[in-house]
């Protein structure tokens, strides 16, 4: 099991230019798993796009013609916040730098996304208990070991176990490297 890594981590991999997050999405492994993502997003949503890293999956969002109302992708590491606004996507989609884990929450009404998010922060319970109830909710977590994950999930029924208590689960499966979960914060 890996640790809790400081944006400086991240900034020094967006530094990279062979590194993933330089990578176009349909160049990564995590494509299937951003693509599944889209798919659930409600029609006209406004979106929170929680650790947004490098803005792969608003990319893929604009790419797939999902009709998004508004995108705001939050992220600590200003270097890829920095790579996220190299995207030219359009002004609706907006990248922020801004640590997820000081998120407070607010009444605004948003989808929330987190793809492979939640195994780098020690606190996840914590940022989903600031998901206000009734928000929809789809994120991604993985089933294998890195240096950078605090948990990951041997099987989709473990990851479920975890979320539930806080998410309604309407949806759950295995997407390419990834479990893709749907569902609404309790």
């Amino acid at each position: 099991m890996g640790k809790e890594q400081p944006a400086s981590y991240y900034n020094a991999s967006a530094a990279n230019p062979e590194k993933y997050f330089n990578l176009p999405p349909s160049e990564c492994c995590l494509y299937p798993v951003w693509r599944a993502v889209v798919r659930e997003i409600p029609y006209g949503a406004r979106v929170l796009d929680l650790g947004c890293g490098a803005g792969h999956l608003a990319a893929v969002a604009h790419q797939e013609g999902t009709h998004i109302r508004s995108w705001s992708g939050l992220d600590f590491a200003e270097g890829l916040i920095d790579i996220a606004d190299r995207r030219r996507l359009p002004d609706s989609f907006s990248f922020i730098q801004w640590d997820a884990r000081e998120w407070q929450p607010f009444q605004d009404k948003y989808t929330i996304v987190a793809t492979d998010f939640f195994e780098h922060i020690e606190d996840d319970i914590g940022v989903i208990g600031n998901i206000p109830s009734g928000s929809p909710v789809i994120f991604s977590v993985p089933p294998h070991d890195h240096a950078t994950h605090v948990r990951h999930f041997a099987t989709i029924g473990a990851a479920v176990e975890r979320y539930e208590p806080h998410i309604d689960i309407r949806k759950a499966e295995r997407v390419g490297p990834s479990f893709v979960i749907t569902g609404t914060r309790i």
